[in-house]
């Protein structure tokens, strides 16, 4: 059985179309994929439509994510019909902004001198998913031998193909979406 993993700026944080993709194909989603169908998203002040889940629940997701010591919420989409799984991950105050920064250059070459916080932030975001995608992938997918698949919408996911991409790179995750260094790089200038 296949897992999908789905990251989005917009998961429980409507403000343009995506999130009203992702609403209307969770339906299908779930009905392939099952409890294997992780949506992720910001944690923000104020999440929309996010039904947060009892701290008894989903033992095995919590801790892989506690084992990162990743801050997170763990909850569900709130809407019609079955709901799928949402984890949404705190990103700001975990890492030290040119440290990250840097490793980007250096392992992919992405030039980030002179960038603001709307390139740093999805940065900042798209790594914390990515964490949490690489200890939920080795903590459920890969003793099982299954296979994975990564899907970022937009340009703010591009950090979290990266850090998987790093991490994970000799991994059965495929990756659906790909953001070249350039289009990152326009972000900046």
């Amino acid at each position: 059985m296949n897992y999908l993993f789905e990251v989005s700026w917009q998961v429980c944080n409507k403000f343009g179309g995506v999130s009203t993709v992702i609403c209307s194909k969770a339906y299908e989603a779930i009905k392939e994929y099952g409890q294997k169908y992780f949506l992720f998203g910001p944690l923000l002040d104020e999440n929309q439509d996010f039904i947060e889940c009892r701290n008894d629940e989903y033992t095995e997701i919590r801790n892989a994510l506690n084992d990162i010591s990743l801050h997170y919420k763990l909850g569900k989409l709130n809407i019609e019909g079955e709901k799928p799984l949402v984890i949404l991950v705190d990103y700001k105050n975990r890492y030290e902004v040119n440290k990250l920064l840097y490793s980007y250059w250096k392992d992919f070459g992405i030039d980030s001198y002179g960038c603001q916080w709307d390139f740093i932030e999805p940065a900042l975001f798209g790594t914390a998913v990515g964490e949490a995608v690489v200890a939920l992938y080795k903590k459920l997918v890969s003793p099982k031998k299954d296979n994975a698949v990564l899907h970022c919408h937009e340009w703010r996911g591009a950090t979290t193909l990266l850090y998987v991409k790093k991490y994970l790179s000799n991994s059965r995750i495929k990756n659906l979406r790909c953001v070249s260094k350039t289009f990152i790089r326009s972000n900046c200038r």
